[in-house]
């Protein structure tokens, strides 16, 4: 049986650094709490994600207007220390209104950045879409441990770097993120910010319902990796 999933879609109206390397981790004087001395944003910002989301309003359904992930060939993966991220060569397309978007790259976080009604999940993996003018858009996924293994996942996991090297992954099934998923129709959203520094704003959320298994052993073999790598949720504007 397939445990819970949700995807969350997001885009920014303002460009941004989503990475800033080495400067920012998880953990010490450099972990969340003190993310605020790389971008006063992350401390001051009123709309800050990722967020615990009531589920009575994650039951408020709408939608994005089209996105598709296509396999893929002879990407590039890479082990950023506190992320693995794979790049290059991605075949996905994301339209919100008139604006187009091209998957640029997608990472991982362990344990998931948002929550729903207090609940966690194992892993949460964001697509990220730009367009040409450079605005993002952000696709989330959240996964839970199960019994049945990713078919997704195996080449990611075959091919993780343990070094700063990079690697070529010769295919990738994208299309299996979507594959049986009725998540389209169905999606909760909200106004939010990146989830590293600079943490910008001005960023749109989809939360939408799905179901999707990692393999136990999968799971592992990612958190060994890239370990604790997920920021503490967010209070709104006008919550206490």
């Amino acid at each position: 049986m397939l445990s819970s999933l949700i995807f969350i879609i997001s885009f920014s109206f303002i460009p941004a650094v989503l990475v800033f390397a080495a400067d920012f981790s998880y953990s010490g004087i450099t972990g969340p709490a003190f993310w605020g001395k790389f971008n006063e944003t992350c401390l001051q910002g009123e709309n800050q994600s990722p967020i615990d989301i009531p589920y009575d309003e994650f039951l408020k359904f709408t939608k994005p207007d089209y996105i598709s992930f296509d396999d893929s060939h002879n990407v590039e993966i890479e082990n950023k220390g506190h992320s693995i991220e794979i790049s290059k060569n991605l075949s996905g397309k994301l339209k919100i209104k008139d604006d187009d978007y091209e998957l640029l790259q997608f990472h991982f976080h362990t344990p998931s950045e948002h929550r729903v009604d207090g609940k966690y999940h194992d892993v949460e993996a964001h697509f990220v879409f730009t367009d040409k003018e450079g605005k993002y858009s952000v696709v989330g996924v959240f996964y839970d441990i199960s019994d049945q293994p990713s078919e997704f996942f195996n080449p990611i996991i075959a091919n993780i770097p343990h070094g700063e090297d990079k690697k070529t992954i010769e295919f990738i099934g994208l299309s299996s993120v979507l594959k049986d998923i009725d998540w389209l129709n169905k999606a909760y959203n909200y106004f939010g910010s990146l989830t590293t520094p600079p943490c910008t704003e001005g960023v749109i959320w989809w939360v939408a319902h799905s179901v999707q298994p990692i393999g136990k052993d999968q799971f592992f073999k990612l958190r060994d990796t890239t370990g604790f790598n997920s920021r503490y949720t967010q209070v709104r504007k006008g919550e206490k």
